[in-house]
C-alpha cells in the first residue's frame, strides 16, 4: 500500500539526544525536527467529533425509542409504581435529553464547533419530529415517525463528515505549498 508524500508511513527518526545543549533543552535543529514530525502526526489524525453531533445522535435515539414506546403504550400494563406507560415512556426520554445535555456540559471545549445554522435547523426538524411522534405515537402514524429521526442524524452525519474533509484538504493543499 502506497501513501502520499503528505502521509508519511513513517515519522522521522527522534532528534539525536547527544547535541541537547547544555541545560538539556534540544537544540534549535531538534526543536524544528520535533515541530515537523508533530505537525506530521497532526495532519494524520481526525478532526474530534463536535460535540453536538453527539448529542444529537442521542437526541435521534431518544426521538425513535419515545416514539415507538408511545405507540406500545397502550398495549402496556401499568408499572408497579402506579404511573401509566405514557408517563413512564416520558420520563426515561427526558432522562436521555438529559444525558444528551450532560454530554454536550462535558465537551464543552468542542462544543461551539458546529454551531451554525445549519445545527438550528436540524434541532427544528428535531422538535418537528418530537412533538409529532409524541402526539401521534400511539397511532399508526407513529410507526412512520419513528424512523424519520434517522434522516436528520444522517445528513448531520454526513454534513459533518464532508466538512472534516474539506478543512482536511484545505489544509493538505496550505502545507504543500
Amino acid at each position: 500500500m502506497s501513501r502520499s508524500p503528505e502521509h508519511p508511513t513513517s515519522h522521522p527518526a527522534p532528534p539525536d539526544r547527544e547535541a541537547q545543549s547544555p541545560g538539556g533543552e534540544p537544540s534549535a535543529a531538534q526543536a524544528q525536527a520535533m515541530l515537523a514530525q508533530a505537525a506530521g502526526a497532526a495532519r494524520t489524525l481526525p478532526a474530534p467529533v463536535p460535540a453536538v453531533l453527539i448529542c444529537y445522535g442521542i437526541l435521534c435515539a431518544v426521538g425513535t425509542f419515545g416514539t415507538l414506546g408511545m405507540h406500545l403504550a397502550p398495549y402496556m400494563t401499568a408499572p408497579p409504581g402506579g404511573l401509566s406507560p405514557t408517563v413512564t415512556i416520558l420520563i426515561f426520554a427526558f432522562m436521555w435529553i438529559g444525558a444528551a445535555i450532560i454530554a454536550g456540559m462535558v465537551f464543552r471545549e468542542r462544543w461551539r464547533r458546529g454551531l451554525s445554522t445549519r445545527w438550528l435547523v436540524y434541532m427544528g426538524v428535531w422538535a418537528v419530529l418530537w412533538v409529532l411522534g409524541m402526539t401521534l405515537g400511539g397511532t399508526m402514524l407513529g410507526m412512520f415517525i419513528a424512523p424519520a429521526f434517522v434522516v436528520p442524524f444522517v445528513i448531520a452525519v454526513s454534513t459533518e463528515a464532508a466538512k472534516a474533509r474539506d478543512a482536511r484538504q484545505a489544509q493538505q493543499a496550505g502545507a504543500g505549498r
